[in-house]
């Protein structure tokens, strides 16, 4: 994840990403009691002008309703992927494998950047 933070940082790239991704990154740090990582990534996450925190909107709301009816997601993923979708995102970066299945979709690993 460090390196995806710093190649955000390095090439200017503009990131946006639903609340969900909060979510998954903090909740590790908060189990396991490391309150300055989880206070590092809020601070991350909500004052970099590089990243776009988004709600859940109507219209990312709809693509995802679109995605879950079209794929077997669960409601989180139908949510990352509409959000991207809703904001006309160039790509989605993600760990997980079978996004790569969405053809409609420019989807990058994290392990292939």
């Amino acid at each position: 994840m460090e390196k995806l933070f710093y190649d955000v940082s390095i090439y200017q790239v503009k990131v946006i990403t639903s609340m969900i991704t909060f979510i998954e990154i903090v909740t590790h740090p908060a189990r396991i009691g490391n309150q300055e990582l989880v206070e590092q990534y809020r601070t991350y996450f909500t004052r970099s002008s590089q990243i776009t925190l988004l709600p859940i909107d109507l219209s990312i709301a709809n693509e995802a309703i679109a995605l879950r009816t079209q794929y077997t997601l669960k409601t989180p993923d139908a949510i990352q992927l509409g959000t991207a979708i809703a904001y006309s995102a160039t790509y989605i970066i993600t760990n997980d494998r079978q996004w790569k299945q969405l053809a409609h979709q420019n989807v990058l690993l994290v392990d292939e950047m």
